[in-house]
């Protein structure tokens, strides 16, 4: 069964957990799977002071990677948990900059960014997807890209293990034991 790899930015991850992000904005859509599917969230490594710190028990915030208490663990760079997208709401981004469409006010309410980060992002008479968030589960320990395996491009095998997280989103299959 294919899954699909996602890069998140750490303070997007923390939105997720906190139930504040329920939708996860994307260029495109995948074609070779279902709904429902399983998106397995890679936390990228860094942007800013904050890190995002497993706390072992299935929870997730920020923190200062230099203060690390309980037994919390750094997530930036790991596979960190995943979600179950079940569908999506499909965003045209209007060409005059003053008008917003219904889309817009519900993918701006569920993934946290104003009508001007969505516009800039998707492009202007461009049309994306707010991938919906169900059934979040972190992590107690965080996984290595190298626990999963791409699609081959011939003879419909797998390659090599994933080695590096993708722009935005790949398809993955999970087939080492304890993974899925």
């Amino acid at each position: 069964m294919l899954d699909v790899l996602m890069s998140v930015h750490q303070e997007w991850i923390a939105k997720m957990v906190s139930g504040e992000k329920t939708g996860e904005l994307r260029k495109t859509w995948p074609k070779n799977i279902q709904t429902p599917f399983r998106v397995r969230l890679y936390c990228t490594r860094g942007r800013g002071p904050q890190t995002l710190l497993l706390d072992g028990r299935g929870g997730a915030a920020l923190g200062d990677y230099r203060n690390i208490e309980g037994g919390a663990v750094i997530g930036n760079g790991y596979v960190v948990g995943e979600f179950i997208c079940p569908g999506r709401t499909i965003v045209t981004v209007l060409t005059n900059a003053d008008m917003v469409n219904a889309q817009m006010v519900e993918v701006s309410r569920t993934t946290c960014l104003s009508f001007d980060e969505i516009a800039e992002y998707i492009g202007r008479g461009n049309t994306g997807s707010a991938w919906h968030i169900r059934d979040l589960k972190i992590y107690d320990k965080p996984m290595e890209l190298s626990r999963f395996f791409m699609p081959a491009e011939r003879d419909g095998g797998w390659m090599d293990r994933v080695e590096r997280a993708p722009q935005s989103w790949c398809y993955i299959k999970s087939i080492v034991r304890g993974v899925g």
